[in-house]
């Protein structure tokens, strides 16, 4: 108790430094045990406090028991390239286990970074899945699938126009202090979360309309919201909401993958009744 109570900054790093170092070779004891015959991997890149970092999980059968184990976070202080995350996950991977080309079996991504997670010829993904020994399952998280598909889709209505709009609309809003004392509320900020945010921004201006118009008029003549502008955010507000409850279920812990696919059809089928649109 004497030494804790008077420990330093230098003991608590030589202490994490043999936390570390113990977990890794647990971790990597299990990864070469008889029973493991094949494992699965998991990234996805994250920022906190201004520092990026990659995260990663490997998913293994071990005696007959599913493990989902935390792996490493690794700090990423170059650019945040294919080729620099690529580099630095083998090099980490073949210090650490250098039998894992031999029993990757699959890889999963959890990233709207299309091009750096999952593109086709220089992507992440297809560069570890190049450099295995085995034929790997590729699995990309449908919520960030479906999230992409609405993002290109909003930027084509009207000519990107309707979209571009409404997020310099919502920044003017962001900064006036008359309107948000006046209403007692204020308008959304942009997240991460894009189709969550503009669920709520488009919420946002359905329900305070009347006080946007009349403000917008008042302070700001020459990019007042046209009437048609209006038509489409009180047309493109409903299916939003639509698809952000089925983000909700998807994101339900319990529910398997094999389960996702029937709640996207069940979405599909609520935006073909909502838009009268047939299936082709």
């Amino acid at each position: 108790m004497a030494k804790l109570a008077s420990i330093t900054d230098l003991m608590v790093g030589e202490y994490v430094h043999i936390l570390v170092g113990s977990t890794l070779q647990q971790i990597v004891d299990c990864l070469d045990d008889e029973s493991v015959w094949a494992m699965s991997l998991a990234g996805d890149g994250s920022t906190h406090r201004g520092q990026s970092f990659f995260n990663l999980r490997v998913r293994i059968c071990f005696h007959g028991r599913l493990l989902n184990l935390h792996l490493v976070v690794i700090p990423m202080f170059n650019r945040h390239t294919t080729g620099n995350i690529f580099n630095m996950l083998v090099k980490f991977l073949d210090m650490l286990y250098d039998k894992w080309r031999a029993k990757l079996i699959g890889m999963s991504s959890d990233d709207e970074s299309e091009n750096t997670m999952t593109g086709r010829h220089t992507g992440l993904v297809t560069r570890m899945i190049a450099c295995t020994e085995n034929p790997v399952l590729h699995i990309w998280c449908a919520l960030h699938q479906i999230n992409l598909v609405i993002k290109s889709t909003a930027e084509e209505l009207a000519g990107s126009e309707w979209i571009k709009f409404a997020w310099s609309f919502s920044i003017f809003l962001c900064v006036q202090a008359n309107l948000i004392t006046s209403m007692a509320i204020k308008c959304p900020k942009k997240t991460n979360r894009w189709t969550h945010h503009l669920g709520c921004l488009l919420q946002f201006f359905k329900d305070h309309r009347r006080k946007i118009v009349v403000y917008a008029k008042t302070h700001r003549t020459k990019q007042t919201p046209t009437s048609a502008w209006w038509v489409v955010t009180f047309a493109v507000s409903p299916a939003i909401n639509a698809i952000n409850v089925t983000f909700i279920i998807l994101q339900n812990r319990s529910l398997l993958i094999t389960q996702q696919e029937q709640h996207i059809h069940t979405l599909i089928s609520s935006l073909v009744a909502m838009f009268y649109v047939e299936i082709v």
